[in-house]
């Protein structure tokens, strides 16, 4: 990647760090307890990227900041007449720090139609099925900074989760420049070069952060923080922007780092994290030839 482009990557990182330190929503609705969340931010939807936190739960829904109400799309009003939202009836709130909020898939719109300001608190209607998903989840929130061009985790700006996520490991997988696939297992041995490193998508919650280490030295850290646009598709920004093919390459592989390993014995190390800081993680000891 060039320079300048490693530059602007840094600046937008810098920009919606600057943001999420300045700024917080209340939940848009309560949560349910086990199981809050549908889906997660970032996680596979069909061949995307969600852009969204999916809420479990027909609730009432409410604005999660004081704002302006920028759009009202109803599946029985005029602002669908010519085509069907993808997002069901939603509300758009535009509010301070060129920052968005998206109140998708309601099962109504509970608010007078003329009521342009809003304030924290109000509802906005009940949660429901009318967007297009799939699955159990009801709600679909997501958070867009307009600024930077980026969809934010809406759970960096969220109030801590207290019930602790199903954060697990799962299996871990090791591929070759020739795309043969093996789980890495420690005391495995394995040939020099250079590898990409997967894990079981299957396995858990997503996750909000992983890291890899080789021999005590982090080789790449991946945060599902946010999601930028970069010519009409959404990415990752980590050591390089990475869309969502090479984030999930195969139906059950996530990605984790690249890497190289060089002859001798070499440990690598894989976390993953939840917003919570809470993180599952395993060392695997390999004899490269």
């Amino acid at each position: 990647m060039r320079k300048a482009h490693k530059l602007k990557y840094f600046i937008l990182v810098l920009n919606l760090c600057s943001v999420i330190s300045l700024f917080a929503f209340d939940w848009p609705q309560q949560l349910m307890v086990p199981r809050p969340f549908s889906s997660h931010f970032a996680q596979k939807r069909g061949n995307a990227f969600s852009p969204s936190l999916t809420f479990n739960g027909s609730v009432p829904v409410t604005a999660s900041d004081s704002g302006h109400i920028l759009l009202k799309l109803g599946q029985n009003s005029n602002s669908c007449a010519f085509f069907p939202s993808t997002l069901g009836n939603a509300v758009i709130i535009a509010h301070k720090d060129f920052l968005l909020t998206v109140y998708a898939s309601l099962e109504s719109l509970n608010f007078p139609s003329d009521k342009d300001e809003i304030r924290i608190g109000s509802e906005l209607g009940m949660s429901g099925t009318s967007g297009w998903h799939t699955g159990t989840g009801c709600l679909e929130f997501q958070v867009i900074d307009t600024k930077n061009k980026a969809l934010i985790n809406p759970l960096v700006l969220m109030p801590s989760v207290t019930d602790p996520y199903d954060l697990q490991l799962g299996k871990i997988f090791l591929t070759d420049k020739k795309g043969n696939t093996t789980e890495l297992v420690s005391r495995k041995s394995t040939e020099s070069g250079s590898y990409t490193l997967y894990r079981d998508d299957a396995a858990g919650v997503m996750p909000y952060k992983t890291t890899v280490t080789v021999n005590g030295a982090l080789v790449q850290t991946v945060t599902y923080d946010a999601l930028y646009l970069q010519e009409q598709h959404l990415y990752i920004s980590s050591k390089k922007a990475l869309p969502y093919t090479s984030i999930y390459p195969e139906n059950s592989k996530q990605f984790l780092a690249e890497i190289h390993i060089n002859t001798g014995r070499t440990v690598i190390m894989v976390q993953v994290f939840d917003i919570l800081g809470n993180v599952k993680q395993a060392s695997y000891t390999l004899d490269v030839l």
